[in-house]
């Protein structure tokens, strides 16, 4: 894993706004662009941008306009090479900022792509619920919000273009993972017979279980899964 940074911003503390540089699954991405009904010549913006990849997408293979936010010069030039090379330079734009200065490019987007961590999506969920746009976020939703749907289990989309913000059934983030708690113990429990009990204590999923080596994803809806041997 590269531990390039992206989106961090001098207002505040790195630890409170920089995220690693991952790449997000490419296949996942173009699934979620498919179920957000992105188009030809609609806005698509990229909070961390990385090395441009989604963007490259979003504008190569569905016409968009492509905006990215990235802050390491590296990855920003790396962008720009790429979409020179996939011939899509002229929808391509990078914006070599943090991403919390990012607003005035959420509000005329369409739809909002990031992957950032928990406590990041709740420092920009704000200026999101601002606007009428489409979400998504890979790997951790955005807390208090029901997703319109989710996709693969990994990519939270929500449409805002069809509530209005006063709509949206906002849950806290520990209600939230009772819920899926609530969604996911019956299926657990059916898979691995060894498991004993499947809990929500506080912001984790926790799974009791007396298998030796039980098989149990990582994380549900981008909550994490903590497994507790028992005897």
């Amino acid at each position: 894993m590269s531990l390039l940074w992206s989106g961090c911003g001098g207002r505040m503390k790195c630890e409170e706004i920089c995220v690693p540089f991952v790449p997000s699954d490419v296949e996942i991405v173009r699934e979620g662009l498919k179920v957000a009904g992105l188009k030809p010549n609609q806005v698509f913006l990229e909070l961390g941008s990385g090395d441009g990849r989604n963007l490259i997408l979003a504008s190569k293979e569905f016409g968009a306009y492509a905006i990215g936010y990235e802050l390491d010069p590296k990855l920003v030039e790396e962008s720009k090479r790429k979409a020179k090379e996939e011939g899509v330079e002229d929808r391509v734009k990078i914006v070599q900022d943090t991403f919390m200065n990012a607003e005035k490019d959420i509000a005329k987007a369409n739809v909002v792509y990031f992957y950032l961590t928990p406590s990041v999506n709740e420092l920009i969920k704000p200026m999101l619920l601002k606007y009428p746009v489409k979400i998504l976020s890979f790997r951790f939703p955005l807390s208090g919000l029901e997703p319109t749907e989710v996709i693969r289990n990994n990519l939270f989309y929500y449409d805002l273009q069809t509530k209005k913000r006063n709509e949206w059934v906002v849950y806290t983030y520990e209600e939230l993972v009772k819920r899926i708690v609530s969604k996911y113990k019956p299926y657990l429990r059916m898979w691995d017979k060894g498991i004993v009990d499947v809990r929500a204590e506080g912001r984790e999923i926790v799974v009791y279980t007396k298998s030796e080596s039980p098989i149990l994803p990582l994380y549900l809806e981008g909550i994490k899964v903590r497994v507790v041997k028992v005897h």
